[in-house]
């Protein structure tokens, strides 16, 4: 079937009481607003996972080989989630308040279509415009995201 990239986020909550604030990918505009960030309870589940959602929730994709990043056929996320030791490994985190901070993850998903995701060995073209086949593949993600001081 399709591979999948699983990238969890720790220590993240949207209102900014986090360390991490995700933020929707986008420009800032001349007055300085930039992209909102992405409510803690706001979903896409893996059957809406599309192409857009990619584009809304990464800056940059990019990889060292001469075909580029792979195309992911499309990418979801879940709500924001916080562990908790006593009941299930999985609450919502916005439960009513509880400081739930070092404890709060959301994960982002990237699918890819059968035989065409991620690889091990790249081919990549050296600066004299030769090919080096057999070099291991390196992948950039760039997300928006703000850091934030603990209080």
């Amino acid at each position: 079937g399709s591979q999948r990239l699983v990238l969890r986020i720790n220590d993240v909550v949207s209102g900014g009481n986090g360390r991490i604030t995700l933020h929707y990918a986008g420009d800032v505009t001349p007055g300085g607003a930039g992209p909102a960030a992405v409510p803690a309870t706001t979903e896409v589940t893996a059957e809406q996972a599309t192409q857009a959602t990619c584009g809304s929730l990464f800056s940059e994709l990019w990889s060292n080989d001469i075909d580029g990043f792979p195309l992911p056929a499309g990418c979801y996320f879940g709500k924001e989630y916080a562990d908790d030791s006593t009941a299930q490994p999985r609450l919502p985190a916005v439960t009513g308040g509880e400081n739930l901070l070092g404890k709060v993850w959301r994960e982002l998903v990237l699918v890819f279509p059968k035989h065409t995701g991620l690889k091990h060995t790249c081919i990549e073209r050296a600066e004299d415009g030769t090919y080096q086949t057999g070099v291991a593949c390196q992948y950039n993600l760039v997300l928006n995201i703000k850091t934030n001081e603990r209080a």
